[in-house]
């Protein structure tokens, strides 16, 4: 099918999903209670204001019934509660659905999915252990506010809108694998069968819309991603050939007389391959076992992040700024993310959550998969054991198993950076790339520095495509939450900037040097100063680096460029080490075999690896690896300047 059909084809597509939703739909009927004007109910104390003046509420006794109109169907039912000025407490809710509520001191944002119903009122009951406010006689529950349903046959605008997104979000990412046509009868029946699913048994519109904003965000990143599997494929094809990709060299021709005294060196050739292959495998076992004890040891007693974007997410959705005030702000604990990313956190925070922990944990290991080939795909001359190294070593890198135990967003940070990178050598992935990079440049600020060599290069266009990227991305959380959001990060951005150099989990340079030393001393300064002084050495480095390579044509410079900005950071936590999986990759494979930088890689690589063991294990510093990313970085450094051109 020509390229200029695929319009037509992606509109007939949700033409037709349109034409279901109007099928299986009705009229829709809802209906909305302030607490100015409270549903039919008993057990509510009358109107109060909110401390903060700008909003109002209800008590309710310690038992409380509402009765609500029945749209005719299943229900959507959407209640903002909170527990007042107790810390917490576990309200019930019985009637025709029976759930218990855990409610804390802000008001929470609860969607109900109630059946259907014969009659013409839907009495709910909510009671919750009362209590006596001090200095009053009466009994209160929990604090409502406002009551909204929706029912009927119809679908609610965010349903309808998820369904459409999911379909162009299915098909984007479906057409990257299949022609046109194939891909249109695929999402159609994919969507026709979910939709059919959704509306014959109960509402799970709520539930729906978020997963179709995930859809609509992942699908161009699985897009994006599969040239680069295709990529990596490619390569391990033409790997298989009679050329030895080490050398260029055909291998040598079986057969004819051994030169004289061959016998001799064959017997020293086999001993040396097998101590080569001993020390090998006794290597990538100790290697291998330092993840396994991280993850047993030490993953079990570090906190989740991925709850601390959720409680963002949750914030979000009722109305209320997910930044935590300056003085209260707590770097690693508090949420620090630009406003760009409340989107994403947002719909997470709005499914189920052993649901939205699951999507997170597929999408980081998937993300990083695509990743590593991508690094595979682009590194020239490295044969079919290139890969599967790559991919051994990648899947038990530390920093990564971390990041998946926590929950981080670093997955998502790698595959944008080797994207970037790709989109130099691949040029159909420019555009990608540059977007992608405006992405990660959106959840974490330091991948600006790598806008240096486009710059020293002249390349317009891509800072172009770079900037509009990050304009277009910007604009949801724009038009969703206002300005607001951005002015509470611009107060946080200060203390981002400064890092926290006095915490132990710090690994960055200033915070090491700054940790042996007696708070409030001079030599606490001179280690401050010393470690500032590292990183803007860094960064000029990475500055007259792309001067002097501008003219080069490949991913080196850049992946020279991820090493700079990860070590340069006053920030760095174990898991952030797992963007070095790029330069330790390049600087491993894209050099010939048993030289010096592919040596100082594998023994950074090492380093890196053995931290925690040593950290948690030993009760030491995490010496290891600091000396490990000092040595990645200095073999680069070595590298780049030492090169022609």
């Amino acid at each position: 099918m020509p390229l200029h059909s695929e319009p037509v084809v992606l509109a007939l597509l949700l033409a037709g999903v349109a034409l279901i939703l109007w099928l299986l739909a009705g009229d829709a009927r809802s209906a909305r209670y302030p607490p100015e004007a409270p549903p039919p109910a008993t057990g509510l104390h009358a109107l109060e204001r909110r401390a903060d003046g700008d909003s109002f509420y209800r008590w309710t006794t310690g038992w409380s019934r509402l009765d609500l109109p029945n749209p005719g169907g299943p229900l959507l039912l959407r209640l903002r509660l909170s527990a007042g000025a107790r810390q917490s407490v576990e309200a019930a809710l019985n009637g025709p659905l029976h759930v218990r509520l855990p409610l804390g001191p802000d008001v929470r944002q609860y969607h109900l999915l109630v059946p259907a119903q014969p009659g013409e009122r839907i009495e709910l009951d909510l009671s919750a252990p009362p209590f006596v406010p001090p200095g009053e006689t009466r009994e209160v529950g929990v604090v409502l506010g406002e009551v909204e349903l929706w029912g009927g046959g119809a679908a609610p605008t965010a349903f309808i809108a998820a369904a459409l997104l999911t379909t162009v979000a299915l098909y984007v990412t479906v057409r990257s694998i299949l022609p046109p046509g194939g891909a249109a009868a695929t999402v159609a029946l994919a969507m026709g069968a979910l939709l059919v699913w959704h509306f014959g048994g109960r509402w799970v519109a709520w539930t729906f819309a978020p997963l179709g904003v995930i859809a609509t965000l992942v699908a161009p990143l699985v897009a994006a991603g599969w040239p680069l599997a295709l990529g990596a494929r490619a390569r391990w094809r033409a790997a298989g050939s009679d050329v030895d990709p080490e050398d260029g060299q055909a291998a040598a021709p079986v057969g004819g007389a051994p030169p004289r005294g061959g016998a001799t060196r064959r017997r020293g050739g086999a001993l040396r391959t097998l101590a080569t292959a001993g020390l090998a495998i006794g290597g990538v076992g100790l290697y291998l076992a330092a993840g396994v004890w991280n993850h047993r040891n030490v993953h079990p007693g570090l906190a989740l992040d991925l709850e601390i974007y959720l409680r963002a997410g949750r914030l979000a959705l009722a109305g209320q700024i997910p930044y935590d005030p300056p003085e209260l702000n707590v770097i690693g604990v508090s949420f620090v993310y630009p406003p760009p990313t409340i989107p994403l956190f947002a719909a997470l925070a709005a499914v189920e959550p052993w649901l939205a922990h699951g999507l997170w944990m597929l999408g980081s290991v998937a993300l990083y998969l695509l990743a590593l080939l991508g690094i595979y795909a682009a590194l020239k001359g490295v044969g079919r054991a290139g890969l599967v190294g790559l991919l051994g070593l990648g899947l038990g890198f530390a920093p990564f198993l971390e990041n998946l135990a926590i929950g981080q967003i670093n997955s998502l940070m790698l595959f944008g950076l080797v994207l970037f990178v790709v989109g130099h050598t691949e040029r159909r992935l420019a555009w990608v790339g540059d977007v992608v990079l405006a992405a990660v440049m959106l959840i974490k600020l330091t991948p600006l520095a790598l806008l240096l060599w486009p710059l020293a290069r002249g390349d317009w266009r891509r800072l172009a495509r770079v900037a509009v990227g990050a304009v277009a991305l910007s604009l949801p959380a724009i038009a969703l939450y206002g300005l607001e959001p951005w002015m509470a990060f611009a107060r946080l951005l200060p203390a981002l900037l400064g890092g926290v150099p006095r915490n132990p989990y710090n690994q960055a340079l200033v915070a090491v040097l700054t940790g042996l030393t007696a708070p409030g001393s001079s030599a606490e300064q001179a280690a401050a100063w010393l470690g500032r002084a590292f990183s803007l050495g860094l960064l000029a480095s990475w500055a007259a680096i792309c001067w002097r390579r501008r003219a080069a044509d490949n991913g080196a410079v850049l992946a020279c460029g991820v090493a700079i900005l990860t070590v340069s950071s006053s920030l760095i936590w174990y898991h952030h080490l797992m963007f070095l999986a790029l330069p330790l990759a390049w600087l491993a494979l894209a050099v010939p075999r048993r030289s010096a930088w592919a040596e100082a890689s594998l023994l950074g690589l090492g380093l890196i690896q053995a931290t925690r063991p040593i950290e948690f294990g030993l009760s030491m510093s995490p010496w290891p690896a600091v000396a490990g990313y000092l040595i990645l970085v200095g073999a680069w450094e070595a590298r780049v300047w030492g090169a022609r051109g």
